[in-house]
């Protein structure tokens, strides 16, 4: 066996272990290659309410960035208002299934006036 075609099966040998290892870290990150934030968003909170991944904050970590695309684009600059922005619509999804943020272990939202009105003036 030549070394590419090692190196090869070794990356796909990594790919399959990953997604035994963190199947819906692996669902996003393959959803984030075809799917726009807001749907990233929505998959994100129905893993949260139906299938109770283990580790919420590597989740959230690994993903955060594509699931804020759209702020991002739409000129939501300050690190703080980014966080509220994506996690006030994950907050709502969730609402639709009677669970609350503070069920997971996510990033804080800030719900000060202040914050508030930078993440809807955008």
């Amino acid at each position: 066996m030549r070394l590419d075609e090692m190196g090869n099966e070794f990356r796909v040998n990594i790919r399959a272990y990953n997604k035994i290892k963190n199947p819906y870290n692996s669902a996003m990150q393959e959803a984030a290659q075809f799917q726009m934030p807001y749907s990233l968003r929505r998959l994100f909170a129905i893993i949260l309410v139906f299938g109770e991944p283990g580790d919420v904050r590597t989740l959230w970590n690994d993903n955060f960035i594509s699931m804020s695309e759209d702020f991002v684009r739409n000129r939501i600059s300050s690190s703080q208002c980014l966080i509220n922005a994506v996690l006030l619509h994950i907050k709502s999804i969730l609402e639709q299934h009677h669970r609350k943020l503070n069920e997971f272990d996510l990033s804080t939202l800030d719900l000060s006036k202040e914050q508030n009105q930078k993440n809807y003036q955008g």
